[in-house]
């Protein structure tokens, strides 16, 4: 137990090392704690729920990714990512480099404590917000009922706020996480940061003629891919980028495949060359 809620913490708190060069093995997303399958949890949803409306996430996210949970290529593009990543070669701020290539790992651990949770969906997306990646899915079933269920569960503590709820695991010590619900989403942010998320998602969206696009809208609407993601880099670049830190980055991975979109187009540019 006290070795998974160290690798969770490790997905969710900031990142301010460099890049790693030896692999890192993701964990058993099927066992328990004991080594066994992980303890059944009513679901919320079909496992099947896609989520498709920008306003549903933060408008102030530096970074939206989409990633498609049941697609077959799924574990290659996790792989790719990361190599691209941490390389050294592409022009990524070296906190976001950090953050990218540790997604191999951290990406099936979030989804299995998502589902011991009981939350399923076709979607996990990435935001994140200042220094900190939290984790999004769109709910299969009602925020009540989401809220009522996690309320029936002994393993948690819930404080309903009236518009959203924040659910904090009873465990033997701190937990790195809180479960943040509100109308459409669940998401999984660092311990003491839901509320600030909550400011964040209270601040409305910035899709209108009166601003620009938000990363959410701009994430959702580039072509489909298992790994589609957008971001405003800022920040120090490793010894030896190839170039300098874009204002924004826009990326599909599929597989073996990472492609670098031009900044504000939705066709795909030159496949970048793989390590």
């Amino acid at each position: 137990m006290i070795a998974r809620a160290l690798l969770l913490a490790a997905a969710l708190v900031p990142a301010t090392a460099c890049p790693r060069t030896d692999p890192v093995r993701p964990p058993d997303a099927t066992a328990g704690d004991d080594g066994g399958p992980p303890p059944t949890r009513p679901r919320c949803g079909d496992g099947h729920t896609a989520l498709e409306q920008p306003a549903l996430l933060p408008a102030t996210a530096s970074l939206v990714a989409v990633i498609e949970l049941d697609a077959a290529t799924l574990p290659a593009s996790l792989a790719t990512l990361s190599r691209w990543a941490h390389d050294g070669r592409a022009a990524l701020p070296v906190q976001l480099a950090f953050s990218l290539a540790q997604w191999r790992w951290q990406v099936p651990l979030v989804r299995e404590q998502l589902a011991r949770a009981g939350f399923v969906a076709a979607h996990l997306l990435a935001v994140r917000l200042d220094d900190a990646i939290g984790w999004v899915l769109p709910l299969g079933c009602s925020m009540d009922d989401a809220i009522a269920a996690l309320q029936r569960d002994p393993a948690w503590h819930v404080n309903d706020t009236g518009g959203a709820a924040i659910a904090t695991a009873h465990a033997d010590g701190p937990a790195p996480w809180d479960l943040l619900v509100r109308e459409g989403v669940v998401a999984l942010v660092p311990a003491g940061r839901a509320r600030a998320w909550l400011s964040a998602w209270s601040r409305g969206a910035s899709d209108s003629a009166l601003g620009p696009p938000s990363l959410a809208a701009a994430a959702l609407a580039l072509p489909a891919a298992p790994i589609r993601l957008r971001a405003r880099t800022t920040g120090l670049l490793p010894t030896g980028a190839v170039d300098t830190a874009a204002a924004e980055l826009a990326l599909l991975v599929d597989g073996e495949t990472l492609r670098e979109l031009p900044p504000g187009g939705d066709t795909p540019g030159a496949t970048l060359p793989a390590p």
